[in-house]
């Protein structure tokens, strides 16, 4: 389950975690092991529990199914503060420490459920009681750093992620085992997302096109990992009327997660959903109609037809429907795409050595 959580592949992970905590918790061991001393807590079969439910709140908040990750989450909790409670001493901080890791997981399932301030209070809290368990700056403290700097760009704090996100690549930097470049690569990620929403798209888009490449280096191009930037990307570009290439760049996350995730996911449907609204500013009705009622259908089957994204696709569908035949309507969108082309570049005529970066190739010759 591990390996396959590592691997972007979330939907077989879910399964194998699941398969591990059944095993687990019906075993003889479980039964019997409750009767060890203290010491022997972190150990036990309820501590193997715990961590299974961790990992399986975290995958199936990577799949947007939100209210179950938060079940697994809170789960792991309490069983961690049963076993923190079970064994009085804590001399090495080890039960604090481990609490700190439960309460991370947690806080960043709260935070990709739009919970930001419950999410911040438990990703800070797990900061301070990391700091004194791990004592100097390493890998593991720079991702809970960036955690928390996400959760404050989310809010607007910008000015605290930008402080947030210094302190975290300074604690990734200083870990002296190899092998966190990924790490690196995520940190660089967001802290372009802070300058695409502080309006600097051109620093932005140059830095997803870098650490896409570092990732596709790293993990190669079909991991999950691709897919979150290449969606960064899409939106960069389509922000700036770049729309054919933003398309290319959506039709590739598409085929990444689809591959990796499968149709029925809350994240293949959003892509669809941005699908259609980039082929409705290129003036392609039929492919936009039918992109956001792919996206309807999937969310749909994830959701049921009762959920507010669902419903709101349909809303959206509705207007692409009724813009489709009315030629005033679709002669406006032509102009305002074209006048903000054109007032983009004047604008970047105007700033010296201010330009986006050239589009890339179509495929096959570089996929991504």
């Amino acid at each position: 389950g591990e390996v396959l959580d590592e691997a972007g592949k979330y939907r077989m992970a879910e399964a194998k975690f699941k398969e591990a905590l059944s095993l687990v918790e019906g075993s003889k061991w479980a039964a019997e092991e409750r009767n060890q001393p203290p010491e022997y807590v972190w150990h036990s079969a309820d501590a193997l529990v715990a961590s299974i439910h961790e990992r399986l709140g975290s995958v199936l908040a990577r799949l947007g199914a939100y209210d179950a990750a938060l079940e697994h989450s809170d789960r792991a909790m309490r069983i961690l503060r049963e076993l923190a409670a079970r064994e009085v001493t804590d001399e090495d901080g080890w039960n604090a420490y481990r609490l700190a890791c439960g309460e991370e997981s947690l806080g960043v399932v709260l935070y990709r459920m739009g919970r930001l301030a419950e999410g911040l209070d438990a990703l800070e809290g797990s900061i301070v009681a990391k700091r004194k368990y791990l004592g100097g700056r390493c890998a593991e403290l720079g991702v809970g750093l960036m955690h928390v700097g996400n959760v404050l760009v989310s809010m607007n704090r910008h000015a605290e992620a930008v402080m947030t996100y210094d302190e975290a690549r300074t604690s990734i930097l200083a870990d002296e085992e190899e092998g966190h470049e990924l790490e690196l690569l995520r940190l660089e990620e967001a802290v372009a997302y802070l300058a695409y929403v502080r309006g600097d798209l051109a620093e932005a888009a140059g830095t997803w096109k870098r650490v896409l490449q570092g990732k596709i280096d790293e993990v190669g191009e079909e991991h999950i990992e691709c897919a979150g930037t290449l969606l960064n990307l899409a939106s960069a570009l389509s922000t700036v009327y770049d729309n054919i290439t933003a398309l290319q760049y959506l039709n590739t996350a598409y085929e990444i997660l689809n591959l990796n995730l499968g149709p029925d996911n809350v994240r293949v449907a959003a892509v669809l959903n941005n699908m259609g609204a980039i082929h409705l500013n290129l003036g392609n009705y039929p492919q936009a109609v039918q992109a956001v009622t792919s996206a309807i259908e999937a969310q749909e089957r994830v959701a049921g037809p009762a959920d507010l994204t669902a419903s709101q696709m349909k809303a959206s569908l509705a207007l692409i429907i009724q813009e489709s035949r009315d030629p005033k309507a679709i002669e406006k969108r032509r102009k305002a795409q074209e006048e903000g082309r054109r007032a983009l570049r004047e604008e970047l005529q105007g700033q010296e050595g201010t330009s986006l970066p050239p589009p890339p190739p179509p495929p096959p010759q570089q996929r991504w």
